[in-house]
């Protein structure tokens, strides 16, 4: 079996922040056939250790849409306490086009 650790988390928050970046307007929503894509992740601190078995509660905060470029900010938290936080960046892609 394989468990995600923070690093991994933290993608999946910026994964749930452009989730809410794609269904932030009728005009933003994806189409069929357009997918989101982590672009860069920037001032990310991992602050305290995460141990297997901890509760992570991650929470992602809509910077910026520009285009088809969103910035999102994620935070994670165990138990009250901020464990990691971070930028990330993602771009709105189409299947088939680069």
């Amino acid at each position: 079996m394989v468990v995600a650790g923070p690093k991994q988390r933290i993608g999946q928050a910026g994964v749930n922040g452009s989730r809410a970046m794609s269904g932030n307007s009728t005009s933003k929503r994806l189409r069929p056939g357009e997918f989101l894509v982590l672009g860069v992740i920037n001032d990310m601190r991992f602050l305290v250790p995460v141990v297997p078995g901890d509760r992570m509660i991650i929470a992602v905060k809509i910077l910026k849409v520009a285009g088809d470029i969103a910035l999102v900010e994620g935070t994670v938290t165990v138990e009250d306490t901020v464990v990691a936080r971070g930028k990330l960046g993602f771009a709105r892609r189409t299947i088939g086009v680069p």
